[in-house]
């Protein structure tokens, strides 16, 4: 399951985007409007639309975390117990 955690906030968006990918070609799917083309034209969609949220949110947490986020990463939870 730690392979699925994203290092970065760039990497949560590109996740984001990925999971929102999914949950469209199964929607599509079940209405039976699928097609190649569809599904190539949606994931590269989905994938930009999922790196570039996670970099405006990266960029925007570093703004106010007066941190350099894009080298930082998510903090780890398990280390600051």
């Amino acid at each position: 399951m730690s392979r699925l955690r994203p290092k970065n906030w760039w990497q949560a968006g590109l996740l984001w985007g990925t999971a929102m990918f999914a949950w469209y070609v199964i929607k599509v799917a079940i209405g039976g409007r699928l097609t190649t083309a569809m599904v190539l034209k949606d994931f590269l969609i989905w994938e930009l639309a999922g790196v570039v949220f996670g970099l405006l949110l990266t960029a925007t947490l570093s703004l106010l975390a007066h941190k350099n986020l894009f080298r930082t990463g998510l903090p780890d939870k398990r280390g600051e117990r």
